[in-house]
């Protein structure tokens, strides 16, 4: 011991380059370490997803969401089952035992899936298992605007998405507050009565309009009828000029009934600052410097805030500023523990 203390003593330049060579060894670290609120924590976890476009989530449950569930309940390692139902849209979470590997499981899940895919509809979007990345928040972008309508804002809020998706590093964009478009069909009791038509036998007709499998939304709801869209005509005056036989009539649908085309706000909805918004939810991967990334998108939303003159941005939940309030804490804390080191050897030595 009194030998290594000899050397080192005789050797003081060797000291200042150790001294300087962990100085900026901790400073490269610093700058290279990810930088996280939360550290990772390992969950063995498949997801399913799936879609079906126009189908409402009570149906979509029904005609796949549970099939997939007894199908994929039954293997071998699956220890319980949660699911998401959407408009239009599923998505399935299989927790696996703890001394499981998630590989194995993971292809028996899509064996499951190959086998139950025959009692789906055909024209439905394969179902897709994976292992769960669960890649972390990172920020929030909600998009509002009084000047345009909500579909013109949908548009361009998936726009911007596509945008967003190729910055590096950016795993997923998922947009809360949008909604399928749908066909509001009100009835003419008059016209019914004036025509002698059976309000029943007009419904039965409508709903044979729409070709999708299964037929969609049918809403009876006093005299409206709601119908999606999907595969069908999107424009209001053309489906007024639909001719319709019911019984021994023929007829336009327009001499009985207003047809209206709007986005119903029966299904997710997003608001920022009393605001009805459509919220973009950006999820990065754990290589990503999330400083780097939040300057990066800011300078970018600012870029969208001269292109879009009649939309207004705002970022939100950034997780990159808690974060960096902390390590401003712990680098003044380091500074102020380093300059009373230095000045205390200044003075002993």
């Amino acid at each position: 011991m009194n030998t290594t203390i000899a050397f080192f003593l005789k050797n003081t330049h060797l000291n200042h380059l150790l001294l300087l060579f962990i100085l900026l060894s901790g400073i490269y670290s610093y700058i290279n370490i990810p930088k996280e609120l939360f550290p990772d924590v390992a969950v063995k976890k498949i997801i399913v997803s799936g879609a079906y476009k126009g189908v409402s989530a009570a149906l979509l449950d029904k005609m796949a969401v549970r099939q997939i569930e007894e199908s994929v309940g039954l293997v071998n390692g699956v220890k319980s089952i949660d699911s998401v139902v959407r408009s239009g849209s599923f998505v399935i979470g299989l927790s696996l035992e703890d001394d499981i590997e998630a590989v194995r499981v993971l292809e028996r899940v899509k064996d499951a899936l190959a086998n139950v895919r025959q009692y789906l509809p055909a024209d439905m979007h394969e179902p897709i298992a994976s292992l769960s990345d669960d890649n972390p928040l990172f920020i929030k972008l909600a998009i509002s605007s009084e000047k345009i309508g909500f579909e013109a804002l949908l548009k361009e809020a998936k726009k911007i998405r596509s945008e967003v998706l190729k910055i590096p590093h950016i795993s997923a964009v998922e947009i809360f507050g949008e909604s399928d478009k749908k066909i509001q069909i009100e009835i003419d009791a008059e016209a019914l009565k004036v025509y002698g038509l059976d309000p029943s036998d007009v419904i039965r007709t409508i709903k044979e309009l729409s070709y999708t499998f299964p037929i969609g939304d049918i809403d009876d709801e006093e005299k409206s009828i709601f119908v999606s869209t999907v595969n069908g005509k999107e424009d209001a005056e053309a489906w007024g000029e639909t001719r319709l036989r019911i019984g021994e009539h023929y007829l336009y649908l327009h001499d009985i009934a207003t047809v209206n085309i709007h986005h119903p706000e029966d299904g997710v909805l997003s608001s920022f600052n009393s605001k009805r918004t459509l919220t973009l939810k950006l999820l990065k991967d754990k290589r990503a410097d999330a400083f780097r990334l939040s300057q990066q998108l800011q300078e970018k939303t600012k870029g969208y805030v001269k292109e879009y003159q009649d939309i207004e941005f705002e970022l939100f939940h950034d997780t990159s500023v808690p974060v960096k309030e902390r390590l401003d804490v712990i680098i003044s804390n380091l500074t102020l523990g380093l300059i009373l080191i230095f000045f205390t050897m200044y003075l002993l030595i």
